[in-house]
């Protein structure tokens, strides 16, 4: 008797590069937060605030709470929760806050203890990115985010237009949107060394 396979996620139907990519970014985000939370328990922080240290780590005149929340794509609530924790461990400093200024448009830096916190992250990560490269030529890896990024900035454009005809009452409350057959070429999105490709 012929043994019973399991149907691969990514077969060659007409959908199947739609399963195959929910199926792929699925797993690999699951595996990516497991890879950081297993490197940085020891510094006490969560992901989110391990990923704004690195940020400005990465960044020399530092960066905003607002700056930080549109690279990192993180709400500003979150952002906001984040950098009071960062505060009150002693990781970063807010130059101006003392005088009343507007605390979120202002610049956010690290302390010395934030600085050292910031190489180890900044290590780790080089460790784990150079592990996860090998083997994969570096004109290979470079395509894959220049893919990645034109399928983000395709998503984005799908939902600005989905929202769009919602708003326009041209999608009834319940019905299934349908896929334009052609659309626009949306500008893919860029991601830099500092906040893309090799972050934690």
């Amino acid at each position: 008797m012929e043994k019973q396979t399991t149907a691969n996620p990514a077969d060659d139907r007409p959908t199947g590069g739609y399963i195959r990519l929910s199926w792929i970014l699925s797993a690999l985000q699951k595996d990516l937060e497991r890879v950081k939370a297993d490197r940085v328990r020891s510094l006490g922080l969560r992901n989110r605030e391990v990923f704004l240290v690195y940020m400005l780590y990465a960044a020399a005149d530092g960066m905003s709470a607002e700056e930080l929340s549109r690279v990192c794509h993180v709400d500003r609530s979150l952002v906001s929760r984040s950098m009071q924790v960062l505060a009150e461990k002693g990781l970063i400093a807010c130059p101006g806050a003392a005088e009343g200024k507007r605390r979120y448009g202002l610049k956010l830096r690290l302390t010395e203890k934030g600085r050292k916190t910031g190489e180890m992250v900044h290590a780790l990560a080089g460790e784990a990115q150079a592990f996860l490269d090998r083997g994969i030529p570096r004109e290979d890896i470079e395509r894959m985010y220049a893919t990645l990024a034109r399928l983000h900035a395709n998503f984005e454009e799908l939902n600005r237009m989905t929202r769009r005809a919602k708003a326009e009452g041209r999608i009834p409350d319940g019905a299934c949107p349908p896929i334009p057959a052609e659309t626009d070429a949306a500008v893919p999105v860029s991601f830099s060394r500092a906040g893309g490709r090799d972050g934690p």
